[in-house]
């Protein structure tokens, strides 16, 4: 078993630049969805994007309700790898003439929110959010938000890039974490039942170099983000949960330390400091309910 277990006691947080926005993962009619709140700083409220995963026919992909520029109706595109229904359906027979040659372009209107542009060679579509305050100057751009801007500007192109994004932002939701968590167990026992672990492949060891560069510049988000690509590439690897879980709690994030130590015992339930993790998972889950 790779160890590479890292000291995390001399890492300082950076303090985050305030922004006047946000972006989580949230339940959406019983559907997994990306929410991207805008506060336009004012009485005037917030500018919402809300971003689901469904299917469609049997066909998986984002459904996005909109408002087409300057109408006062309610919308919805549905974005699928080299698709994208429109719901007027004269819309939709000029759209799939031109189909293969469509651009997205996230604009800013100077007295409206955060606009998507949809453009053929013959047609272009205006959209704003569909969201509290959907028609209210707001006061940054989408771009500021790269999570939401590239789920709509990769989908069509690049559909399971905007997939593993997407993925990324809604793995904290209990469905998400639930649905994870059964995935890991038969591979955490098979892991288990081997006579000689194997070692870290190549792409994994790369992921674990750069987090720990990253933490050496505390840069924090950055060494989160490599651990867990590290995570994604190979699951059965201890050390990562572990480092992840010690992460995640400086971040006081504690709902995914936990998460992260568990999949950790999970692997390794008779490690010298097993005890610890479990008793540190105790503390985790009650500060997460405060």
């Amino acid at each position: 078993m790779s160890s590479h277990k890292v000291l995390l006691a001399l890492v300082l947080l950076v303090s985050m630049p305030p922004y006047a926005g946000a972006q989580k993962g949230v339940m959406q009619d019983g559907h997994l969805a990306v929410r991207c709140d805008f506060d336009t700083q004012s009485k005037q409220g917030i500018a919402t994007w809300t971003i689901e995963q469904v299917d469609v026919n049997g066909v998986t992909g984002f459904k996005i309700p909109v408002h087409p520029y300057g109408s006062g109706k309610r919308e919805t595109l549905f974005i699928s790898a080299n698709r994208v229904i429109l719901q007027s359906q004269k819309q939709q027979d000029a759209f799939d003439e031109d189909r293969a040659a469509v651009t997205w372009k996230v604009i800013s209107w100077k007295q409206e929110p955060h606009s998507l542009e949809l453009r053929t060679p013959h047609h272009k579509y205006y959209f704003t959010a569909a969201g509290p305050s959907s028609f209210m100057t707001v006061c940054c751009t989408l771009g500021a938000f790269p999570a939401c801007s590239n789920l709509v500007e990769e989908a069509f192109a690049d559909f399971p890039a905007a997939e593993k994004q997407f993925s990324k932002l809604t793995r904290s939701l209990p469905p998400a974490r639930e649905a994870a968590w059964h995935d890991f167990q038969p591979k955490a026992a098979a892991w288990r039942a081997l006579p000689v672990k194997p070692p870290l492949n190549a792409e994994t060891d790369r992921h674990r170099i750069l987090a720990e560069n990253a933490l050496k510049e505390k840069s924090m988000d950055s060494a989160i983000e490599h651990y867990e690509s590290a995570l994604d590439i190979q699951p059965t690897w201890p050390a990562g949960w572990f480092n992840l879980a010690l992460l995640y709690a400086e971040q006081r994030n504690y709902a995914d330390a936990t998460d992260a130590m568990k999949h950790y015992l999970e692997l390794v339930p008779d490690a010298s400091d097993a005890q610890q993790a479990r008793d540190q998972i105790v503390i985790w889950e009650d500060k997460a309910k405060h």
